[in-house]
């Protein structure tokens, strides 16, 4: 929905991930990630799941040292469905 700066992204995209290519080719996986890229920065992003938890658990074991992970730009919360709540969207981070 241009108009609303809002996009469903489905399975493409997750905070810190992108979706399993389970059917087409790699190319047209490539190209539908290429659109969302493409995207207005103001854009906000609607997935169909959350795994930002497991996502973010990945991202540390994965690159321990990376500042923007230590820097709480995924924090834990209690109270949310996974435990962890996204605060980038106020400096376009996301």
């Amino acid at each position: 929905l241009p108009a609303a700066k809002i996009a469903f992204v489905g399975d493409a995209v997750f905070a810190l991930g992108c979706g399993r290519m389970f059917e087409g080719t790699a190319p047209q996986f490539w190209d539908s990630l290429m659109r969302v890229k493409a995207l207005p920065p103001e854009t906000l992003l609607y997935c169909a799941h959350e795994y930002t938890a497991s996502n973010a658990r990945f991202a540390v074991h994965a690159d321990p040292d990376n500042a923007e992970l230590a820097g709480g730009f995924f924090r834990k919360q209690p109270g949310s469905s996974q435990g962890w709540q996204h605060h980038g969207e106020a400096d376009g981070r996301q």
